[in-house]
């Protein structure tokens, strides 16, 4: 009984929508940048050969900034919330048309294998804190770049 209630619950949530495409606009910040100084002679005995040589690297490497910005505004979007992951990493109040979001999602490579977060969501939410919309954005395996679920390119 206790299951068959559970599964009423999971089953009737809703399904928050995602934002109309030509209701928002992403521009890619595509730039080099070399990581932060790292030791050579440091070593740590759980990683392994390719995450040293990933971590000493010093030329420069892909690096990515998501520029979001909302073209037209529901009434009710009043605010948006963003995730990496399921981690809040910010929020900003009084969202209008021609507001801007900026999300710096870090190295490539980093994000195709795992190192750093590779799924990030932005939840536009009205004055109650109700979710109203959201963008989602996701980076396979393989580089593919996804914006709700529709492949803009790859890496």
């Amino acid at each position: 009984m206790v299951l068959f209630i559970l599964l009423i619950f999971v089953y009737n949530q809703e399904v928050v929508p995602y934002k109309a495409s030509e209701e928002f606009e992403i521009k890619l910040d595509y730039q080099f940048k070399t990581r932060p100084a790292s030791s050579a002679y440091e070593f740590k005995f759980d990683e392994s050969s390719q995450e040293h040589s990933r971590r000493v690297n010093n030329s420069p490497l892909p690096y990515l900034t998501l520029n979001i910005e909302i073209l037209k505004a529901n009434e009710n979007e009043e605010r948006i919330h963003g995730f990496k992951g399921q981690t809040q990493f910010m929020t900003k109040r009084g969202i209008k048309t021609g507001s801007m979001v900026s999300i710096e999602m870090g190295f490539t490579d980093d994000m195709k294998d795992r190192v750093t977060p590779h799924e990030y969501a932005l939840v536009l939410m009205d004055k109650s804190k109700q979710e109203v919309s959201k963008i989602v954005i996701f980076i396979e395996e393989d580089g593919s770049f996804y914006v709700n679920g529709e492949k803009r390119g790859k890496f």
